[in-house]
Parts: C-alpha cells; sequence; structure tokens
C-alpha cells in the first residue's frame, strides 16, 4: 500500500506545465484586468469602495473560481496547487505588510474591521 504523503517527481512534473498557464492566468486576472475593470467603474463615476468591489469580484470569479473548477480535471497530487495557492497568498498580502497596497482591490478599512470583528 502506498503512503498517502508519497508523492512521485513524475507526477509533479506532470501538473506544472498546466499550474504554468493558471499561474499567468491568475497572475493577468489580478494585475491586468481587475485593474482595468476598477478603472472602468470609477469612469462609470462609481465610488472607490464600489470599484474595488468590482475588482475583487473579477478576481474571486476569473481567478479563484475558474481554477478551484479546474483543479480537480488538472491536478494528479496536491503539491502543485498547494504551492500555487500559498505564492498567490503571500503576492496578495505581502503588499498590505509592506504598505504597497494594490490600489484598485486592496480595501485598508475593510482588513482593519475584518482583523478586529468577532
Amino acid at each position: 500500500m502506498e503512503s498517502v504523503l508519497h508523492i512521485s517527481w513524475e507526477s509533479i512534473l506532470a501538473d506544472l506545465p498546466v499550474f504554468m498557464v493558471i499561474t499567468i492566468w491568475n497572475l493577468f486576472v489580478i494585475l491586468f484586468l481587475s485593474k482595468k475593470v476598477y478603472q472602468i467603474y470609477l469612469q462609470k463615476d462609481r465610488s472607490i469602495s464600489s470599484s474595488m468591489y468590482f475588482s475583487r469580484k473579477v478576481i474571486h470569479f476569473l481567478a479563484g473560481g475558474l481554477t478551484a473548477m479546474l483543479l480537480p480535471f488538472v491536478a494528479h497530487k496536491p503539491i502543485i496547487p498547494a504551492a500555487t495557492v500559498f505564492g498567490f497568498a503571500l503576492i496578495t498580502y505581502l503588499p498590505h505588510k509592506l504598505n504597497r497596497r494594490m490600489y484598485w482591490f486592496h480595501n485598508q478599512i475593510r482588513i482593519f474591521l475584518s482583523k478586529y470583528s468577532f
């Protein structure tokens, strides 16, 4: 019987090409497409917080949702998806800590409230 934690290099290497494409797509959505949505909604005279909301929704649907739906069909083992998720968590969290907010979807007030609400 195979160990639960045994992950072969072959399965990791088999997942890499697909996850490189998914990673590029997610970076495109986070860094470009969501910023365009933010700018479009600002041009439509929406408030900054409303524009941020729509920008975050684009990220949730096109990056998170699409990736989550594809995951069972493209991943052989959980190691590459887990590493990818950890990387994206760092990519989006570190700008908060370094005070280099991604203004089109990082809402400083919202992170403050979620930190202290119960």
